[in-house]
C-alpha cells in the first residue's frame, strides 16, 4: 500500500528494517530450537528449506517479470530488466544496485521492476554463512561449558561491528550504505539475538512485556512518519524501527491479552502474513510496470487496481507454488538413509529454478541487445538546424539573432505537431548520449581539486573558461568550436551536481533515487571545489567566463530565491574581480522521462514526451542579476519551447541526451546562434 501510493508515509522505507529484524528472529529461533533437540545444525537441511521456500516462487516472478517488462515496455528497459533478473536470481541484486549508484548518470532509467530483490539478497547473503557461525559460536561455548553466554557474546559483537560500519558508511556513501549486508548485517541479528534471549524474556512480568510491544509500534510509527528522503539512513536512524521491531517481538513472546500481538492476530492479518511473502514479490514489479506503461501518472483509482492484481497474483503464487512445494510430499524424500538423501530433491529443483531464471534472462538481453542494435543504425539523415539558421550577412548582429530564434521558434512549433516518431530523426532514440569527449572531464562528486581540460584553439592567445556543472559541460560542442573559429582558448572547469552560486547544496545519490530511497546528503566536496575554480580561474586570467549549472537540487531543498541569487552575485563578482566578463547560459526545460526510453515504447508519441521549463523564476532572478552586475545572460527558453510547451524532437534531431541534459547534435546545430550571442556580447 505504501509503494502503491495509497498510504503516504514520507518514512515507509523503514519496512525493510522491520523486515530483517523479523527474519533473523524466525530463522534463529528455527535454528536455536534444532540445536536443542539435535545437539547440531543441518546446513544441508538449512538450505533445503530456503530453497523449498524461496528458490521456485521467487524465480518463477523473476522469469515472468523479464519477459512481461521486455514486451510492453521497449528494448531498453527490457534489457536492463533482464540483467536485474541474472543479479537478482543470483541473490546479488543489492550490489548491482551499489554498482549504478556509482554512476552520476546511471538514474536515467526508472526504477527496475526487479529492484525489491535487493533485501531478499541481503537476507540470503546472511543466511549464506549464519548456521555455520551460529553453530560454530554454540560448539566453542560447549568447549568452556557457557553455550548460551558464547552465542550471546558472538551476536552482540556482530550488531556492534555491523551498527558501527553502518553508521560510518551512511555519512561517506549513502548509496553503499543503504544496500550493503555489512550494514544490515546487524539488524538481522537483532532479531537473532530476541531469539537467543526468548526463555529470558518470556520469564518477565507479562504486563512489562506487553508494555514493550506498545513502545516498539510508537518507535515504529514516528520512524514510518518523521523520516524523510533526508534522513541519513541506515546509520543511527535505524535503531529506532529496529529496538521497535525487537520490543514487539520480546514483548510477544508468551501470552498477553495487553500486548500489540492480539491485535495482528485477527484473521485477516494472519492471511495477509499466509502470503506475504508472494505480496513481496509481485507488488513491485506490478507497480512499476503499470507506472512505465502509462503515459501519465497512475490514479489513485489505478493504484487500488495494482493493488487487487498483486493480491490476485499472489494467492495463485502462493498455492500453485510456495505452498505445495514448501509443505507437500513432491520435494521430500522417501526412506532416507541421510541428510543429502532428505535435502537433494529441494536443492536440485533451487538450482533448476536458478538456471531458467538466469537462462531466461540472458535471452531476453541478447534479443533486447539485438534490438537495440538494429533501432541505434541511423536511416536517412534529415535536416539540420545549421542549413536552416541563414540569417542575412547584410543584417546587424542583433537582427541575426532575431532571425534565427524565429527560425528555431517556427522549428519548435512543428515539433509539437509531430504525432508519431519521424523515421529519419537523428541520433536514433536508442543511440543518445552526453558527448565523452568533454563528459569525460566532468569531475566526479568526490573531487575537491581543479582539473581543467582545454578545448577550442590550445594554443589562441585568448582564454575562455566554461565554468558549472553538468549544464556547462553539455554547451561544449558548440563552444569548442566556437574557440577554434575565434582563435580562442576553451578552458573546461565543470563538476557533478556543483552550481556555480556559493551556496551550500546537497548532492542526489543515483541508485537511491531510483529506489525512492535516499535521496539527498550533505555536499561539502561542491563548496570547497567551487571556492578552488574560483581561485584557478583568476589564476588563468580569462577575457570572459561562461556559466551554466542546474538548479533542481536547490529548489527541491529549501534554498529560497534570494539566497540563491545572493551566492550567484558572490561567485560573479569573484570572476568580475579578475577583469573577465560573465556569461551566463541560462538552464534548460526538463523531460518527464528519458527521451529513449519515451519514444521507444510501443506506439510511442511525441507529445508524451514533453518537457517543461522547470524553475522559471529562479532563471528569470539569475539573469536578471546577471545583466544588472554588468554581465551577459542568454535566455535560451525560445530555443526550446513554445507557449509553455518543449517537444522532445526539433527539425528532426532528439534535442536531448537524456531526462535534463541537452544532446550533443541539437548544440552543435544551435553554434550559428550562439556565436551570433556571443558576437553581440563583444566576447566573439
Amino acid at each position: 500500500m505504501l509503494h502503491a501510493g495509497v498510504i503516504a508515509v514520507s518514512g515507509g522505507y523503514i519496512g525493510v528494517d522491520v523486515f530483517f529484524v523479523i527474519s533473523g528472529f524466525l530463522i534463529t529461533s528455527l535454528l536455536i530450537d534444532e540445536v536443542r533437540n539435535t545437539r547440531r545444525v543441518s546446513i544441508l537441511g538449512f538450505y533445503a528449506r530456503r530453497a523449498r521456500r524461496i528458490l521456485p516462487a521467487a524465480c518463477f516472478v523473476i522469469v515472468v517479470t523479464v519477459v512481461v517488462a521486455n514486451m510492453q515496455l521497449g528494448a531498453l528497459i527490457g534489457r536492463a530488466t533482464a540483467i536485474d533478473g541474472q543479479w537478482a536470481a543470483g541473490f546479488a541484486a543489492n550490489f548491482r544496485l551499489i554498482r549504478q549508484g556509482t554512476s552520476y548518470f546511471g538514474s536515467a532509467l526508472p526504477p527496475s521492476p526487479l529492484q525489491h530483490f535487493w533485501s531478499l539478497a541481503v537476507e540470503e547473503q546472511f543466511y549464506l554463512v549464519w548456521p555455520t557461525v551460529l553453530f560454530g559460536f554454540v560448539m566453542l561455548g560447549r568447549r568452556f561449558t557457557r553455550s548460551a553466554l558464547v552465542l550471546q557474546a558472538g551476536l552482540v559483537t556482530i550488531v556492534a561491528v555491523s551498527l558501527y560500519w553502518s553508521i560510518h558508511l551512511s555519512k561517506v556513501n549513502p548509496t553503499s550504505a543503504y544496500f550493503s549486508p555489512f550494514t544490515r548485517a546487524w539488524e538481522l541479528a537483532a532479531g537473532a539475538l530476541v531469539a537467543v534471549f526468548s526463555l529470558t524474556i518470556a520469564r518477565a512480568p507479562a504486563p512489562l512485556r506487553a508494555a514493550a510491544t506498545w513502545i516498539g509500534l510508537s518507535l515504529i510509527g514516528i520512524a514510518a512518519f518523521t523520516f524523510t528522503a533526508t534522513t541519513v539512513f541506515p546509520g543511527y536512524a535505524a535503531l529506532l524501527p529496529v529496538v521497535g521491531t525487537a520490543l514487539i517481538l520480546g514483548g510477544g513472546i508468551g501470552q498477553s491479552r495487553a500486548a500489540v500481538g492480539i491485535a495482528l492476530g485477527v484473521a485477516p492479518i494472519r492471511w495477509l502474513g499466509k502470503i506475504s511473502f508472494s505480496v513481496y514479490l509481485w507488488h513491485w514489479p506490478v507497480l512499476v510496470i503499470a507506472e512505465e506503461r502509462s503515459s501519465t501518472p497512475l490514479s489513485n483509482v489505478a493504484r487500488v487496481v495494482c493493488v487487487l492484481i498483486t493480491l490476485v497474483l499472489s494467492v495463485a503464487s502462493y498455492y500453485a507454488i510456495e505452498r505445495p512445494l514448501r509443505s507437500g510430499k513432491l520435494l521430500r524424500a522417501t526412506n532416507p538413509r541421510s541428510e543429502w538423501d532428505r535435502a537433494r530433491k529441494a536443492l536440485a529443483i533451487g538450482a533448476v529454478a536458478i538456471a531458467v531464471a538466469v537462462a531466461v534472462s540472458i535471452y531476453t538481453n541478447n534479443r533486447a541487445a539485438y534490438a537495440i542494435k538494429q533501432a541505434s543504425e541511423p536511416t536517412t539523415t534529415g535536416k539540420t538546424l545549421p542549413s536552416t539558421l541563414k540569417p542575412s550577412a547584410k543584417q546587424t548582429t542583433s537582427e541575426q539573432i532575431t532571425t534565427m530564434q524565429q527560425q528555431v521558434g517556427a522549428l519548435v512549433r512543428e515539433g509539437l505537431t509531430l504525432t508519431g516518431v519521424p523515421a529519419d530523426v537523428n541520433p536514433p532514440p536508442l543511440k543518445l548520449a552526453l558527448d565523452p569527449a568533454y563528459s569525460r572531464c566532468l569531475q566526479p562528486r568526490s573531487a575537491t581539486r581543479v582539473k581543467p581540460c582545454t578545448f577550442g584553439a590550445k594554443a589562441g592567445p585568448r582564454t575562455l573558461v566554461v565554468f558549472g556543472d553538468s549544464h556547462s559541460m553539455q554547451w561544449m560542442p558548440a563552444l569548442d568550436v566556437l574557440g577554434r573559429q575565434a582563435s580562442v582558448r576553451v578552458i573546461a572547469v565543470y563538476k557533478e551536481a556543483c552550481p556555480v552560486p556559493s551556496v551550500d547544496v546537497f548532492t542526489g545519490q543515483a541508485a537511491g533515487e531510483a529506489a525512492g530511497l535516499v535521496k539527498v546528503g550533505a555536499y561539502p566536496e561542491c563548496s570547497r571545489w567551487r571556492t578552488r575554480a574560483l581561485g584557478y580561474i583568476a589564476s588563468v586570467k580569462p577575457f570572459a567566463v561562461v556559466l551554466g549549472f542546474g538548479q533542481e537540487l536547490t529548489s527541491e531543498h529549501g534554498f529560497s530565491i534570494s539566497t540563491w541569487i545572493s551566492g550567484l552575485r558572490a561567485s560573479t563578482r569573484a570572476i568580475q574581480a579578475t577583469g573577465a566578463k560573465v556569461i551566463e547560459i541560462g538552464n534548460n526545460p526538463y523531460l518527464r522521462e528519458d527521451p529513449g526510453l519515451c519514444l521507444t515504447r510501443p506506439n510511442a508519441k511525441p507529445a508524451a514526451c514533453e518537457g517543461t521549463f522547470a524553475n522559471r523564476d529562479r532563471t528569470d532572478a539569475e539573469l536578471a542579476a546577471v545583466r544588472a552586475d554588468g554581465g551577459t545572460a542568454i535566455d535560451i527558453e525560445p530555443w526550446f519551447c513554445a507557449d509553455g510547451h518543449c517537444p522532445v524532437i526539433i527539425d528532426h534531431r532528439i534535442a536531448y541526451a537524456n531526462y535534463g541534459h541537452l544532446s550533443p547534435q541539437y548544440v552543435s546545430d544551435l553554434e550559428p546562434l550562439l556565436a551570433a550571442e556571443f558576437k553581440l556580447a563583444g566576447v566573439a
